[in-house]
């Protein structure tokens, strides 16, 4: 597919399944957005772009519904591709009300925050 015909097609979708998203899933979105690709000149470059590899955010998940992992929020590692908890607890009603009440973030399996 051409990138055009992709950004033609593309549509939010703002229903959720209730099944857990998998552990394997999670891992590659979290590397999809940050995740090590290659070493070049000593830098180690990511998925995303970053003027001068610096890369300066860190990226948490607030898990909701993850098989196998406890609800809590976590800080996601890029040079170990590994996630550390931060707190653990159901977050759902705090991440909506950060959203200005959005419903599909309380919904969601994950929540990413840069």
């Amino acid at each position: 597919m051409f990138l055009e015909e992709a950004i033609k097609k593309r549509r939010s979708i703002r229903t959720y399944t209730t099944k857990p998203l998998t552990l394997a899933a999670l891992s590659q979105l979290l590397f999809a957005a940050q995740g090590i690709t290659t070493e070049h000149n000593g830098y180690a470059l990511r998925s995303a772009p970053s003027a001068g590899a610096v890369y300066p955010f860190d990226i948490y998940v607030i898990v909701n519904n993850v098989e196998n992992v406890r609800q809590g929020i976590y800080r996601y590692h890029v040079d170990d591709h590994a996630l550390e908890l931060i707190k653990s607890g159901d977050f759902r009603a705090q991440s909506s009300d950060a959203c200005l009440g959005q419903e599909t973030v309380r919904r969601g399996a994950v929540t990413f925050l840069w």
